[in-house]
């Protein structure tokens, strides 16, 4: 694992850290917008996201994929 912590998808493999390499290799995914969007329309977009990763069925899928859903 390349991530600072461990995996909740595979708890029983340690990270290249943990083995005693300094590799820290993590991936992220944004949804964006263009320039200009009324603060309103952000506030919603970003409420919606918010509430739709905060949904049980939603981190089910996303944790059977390995991956941690972090809204903000």
């Amino acid at each position: 694992m390349t991530t600072v912590e461990r995996s909740p998808a595979l708890p029983d493999i340690p990270t290249l850290n943990e083995l005693g390499y300094d590799v820290v290799v993590d991936q992220w995914m944004a949804l964006l917008a263009p320039a200009r969007v009324p603060p309103a329309n952000l506030s919603r977009l970003n409420a919606e996201v918010n509430t739709a990763l905060s949904d049980p069925r939603l981190r089910e899928i996303y944790a059977g994929v390995a991956m941690r859903p972090v809204g903000g």
